[in-house]
């Protein structure tokens, strides 16, 4: 591991991350997050079939809404909803 690997991986692991929608590419950036070892993963989707697959990647636990994953008041925030609702989950994560 590269020096700027080491210190991005030490970064986070000190950080808790929410993750609204775990679609193909909230799913990609939850893999990412977990590779390079953020230390609190929470995701939640609408559509319930996606837990299995994203609670198989380390770290990640299952909110069963997105107000659920914003009442734990995470260090950052990636809203990976479908584009028409990209203000919603913003606005919603601005205001926790």
């Amino acid at each position: 591991m590269t020096g700027e690997a080491t210190a991005a991986s030490r970064f986070a692991s000190g950080l808790s991350v929410g993750v609204i929608g775990a679609g193909s590419i909230g799913t990609r950036h939850i893999r990412n997050l977990s590779a390079l070892g953020t230390g609190d993963i929470i995701a939640t989707d609408p559509d319930l079939s996606r837990r299995d697959i994203v609670t198989a990647i380390d770290r990640v636990r299952w909110a069963a809404s997105a107000g659920e994953v914003l009442a734990e008041r995470p260090d950052v925030m990636f809203v990976c909803t479908p584009t028409h609702l990209h203000a919603e989950g913003a606005i919603a994560a601005l205001t926790a």
